[in-house]
């Protein structure tokens, strides 16, 4: 960073700082908890309410969809923040960008899903 040399500095004056590692530590830790929570969805709905296999894990996985998509925005907000931590903003980018594009391909296919009924 370049410091004009007209500026002097004094001890009530600082450099500003970028911000706080936030949204890139979301963005990170989205698609840990939507995993968690698309397992516990996909157990519950299929243990407790008798929901077919195939059904409940198409619901577990929706929900990880979910958290992919916040994780995803999470990063984008990040970078545009100019956060500390940049590499996790970038980890963050190219996971959930990543898992986000195989949910659309996946999406747009014509692969009729996990399981076909039976």
């Amino acid at each position: 960073m370049h410091r004009d040399p007209n500026i002097e500095l004094s001890p009530q004056t600082t450099l500003p700082t970028r911000s706080a590692p936030r949204f890139n530590v979301i963005s990170v830790v989205a698609p840990i908890l939507g995993f968690i929570c698309g397992c516990a969805v996909s157990y519950v709905l299929n243990d407790q309410f008798g929901w077919w296999a195939g059904h409940a894990l198409e619901a577990g996985i929706h929900t990880l969809g979910w958290f992919i998509v916040i994780g995803f925005l999470c990063a984008v907000i990040a970078l545009v923040r100019v956060e500390k931590w940049w590499g996790v903003t970038a980890v963050g980018l190219v996971v959930n960008g990543i898992v986000l594009i195989s949910f659309w391909v996946k999406q747009t296919s014509i692969w009729p899903g996990l399981w076909p009924e039976p």
